[in-house]
């Protein structure tokens, strides 16, 4: 997803419903933007969430004795492509729980 999309998306809740909060988070390599509001399913939640593309996965493999450490997954990540999405969630039981894109309207 493009940035903006993004701002579009963030507009629109804005517009249409009550936001609760706004933050922007740096996370190691992930950058987070979360919207907080009170949605068609209750209080919601949005994460737009930018990270470095991962180019390959590398699996070292270890020995397989007794006490020997297991195998290491090592990713190598772009240094100038990103990838981006979009995650949703309600607040439900006192936790935050993830829902389908296409529930987020209150369709089921």
């Amino acid at each position: 997803m493009k940035q903006e999309r993004w701002e579009q998306i963030k507009e629109l809740i804005k517009k249409k419903f009550k936001v609760l909060s706004e933050d922007k988070v740096k996370e190691e390599e992930k950058e987070i933007e979360t919207i907080e509001f009170q949605g068609p399913l209750g209080k919601m939640k949005l994460e737009w969430v930018q990270k470095p593309k991962v180019l390959d996965i590398r699996a070292s493999h270890a020995a397989k004795r007794a006490g020997a450490a297991a195998g290491k997954v090592e990713q190598v990540l772009s240094e100038t492509e990103k990838v981006s999405y979009i995650k949703a969630y309600v607040f439900k039981d006192e936790n935050w729980v993830e829902i389908e894109p296409d529930k987020m309207l209150g369709s089921t």
